[in-house]
């Protein structure tokens, strides 16, 4: 078992709660979050260059979508926004009703459809916390060990093949990126206390991973539709471009998972 790779901190920033890193192959740059600062990154690795636009609300994720255009999953609900213009256009409000959620973890799967979920925040420190993911060309899971201070490759067979230790203890999430989708990057949480081990929590570091990656499909966009929506007595349901799938009889607040379709 492979337990150690050259991990480098690519960005000294020291975000309160990096995630959703995305390698754009067409600009050779990493785009990523801080979550409650509203901040969308564009890193680029050639220069070691950060450019931020700092949004209104916190943004949970996001999807690259055209032309300078990227989807954006904020407090509220899903925004196109304009890197450009720094534009937004409303697009759909799933949980007004519910003012302790927000959308969060969302991603393109491969037909160009965004997928997002929702949350109670502040998150009920009582309920387990889940981990999130990466798959390689081999098949394989890479897991960010949130409080493990490592990465960890699982096999198809849901063996451990590979653990990469790290120098903070919170790595967030993952993304194959670099011309030959062979490097991944982590994001990383910066904790309210505990630093004197790791004073550089919350930045973005990088290693070889050995093995590449999958590209990342981009949104496709959906006509221009009406939103609506209707209360079913147990969840509600958007009408047009949104879909809500309860998985089973939930309390109102609950996190869901939202589809927009195309």
């Amino acid at each position: 078992m492979a337990r150690t790779a050259d991990v480098e901190c690519v960005l000294d920033i020291r975000a309160e709660l990096g995630e959703c890193p995305i390698w754009s192959a067409e600009e050779n740059a990493l785009y990523w979050i801080d979550i409650y600062a509203g901040r969308l990154n564009r890193f680029d690795p050639a220069s070691g260059r950060n450019r931020a636009w700092t949004l209104p609300e916190a943004i949970g994720s996001f999807a690259l979508w055209s032309n300078g255009v990227v989807l954006v999953a904020l407090k509220s609900g899903l925004w196109r926004y304009d890197l450009e213009t720094e534009q937004l256009t409303s697009l759909a409000s799933p949980e007004t009703h519910l003012a302790n959620n927000r959308l969060n973890d969302g991603r393109c799967d491969p037909k160009g459809r965004f997928w997002v979920g929702s949350m109670e925040d502040p998150v009920d420190p009582a309920r387990p916390q889940g981990s999130l993911y990466r798959f390689d060309a081999e098949g394989c899971y890479w897991m960010a060990g949130n409080d493990g201070w490592e990465i960890v490759r699982f096999t198809p067979k849901g063996k451990i093949d590979r653990r990469i230790a790290l120098p903070v203890a919170k790595p967030s999430m993952v993304a194959f990126g670099g011309p030959k989708l062979d490097i991944i990057y982590v994001t990383s949480i910066r904790p309210a206390a505990g630093l004197e081990d790791q004073p550089m929590a919350g930045s973005l570091f990088a290693f070889d991973a050995g093995i590449t990656g999958l590209p990342e499909p981009r949104y496709k966009g959906c006509p221009a539709t009406s939103y609506q929506m209707e209360s079913t007595g147990r969840a509600d349901i958007i009408l047009g471009p949104l879909s809500l799938f309860p998985t089973s009889d939930v309390r109102e607040a609950m996190p869901r998972l939202f589809l927009p379709f195309c």
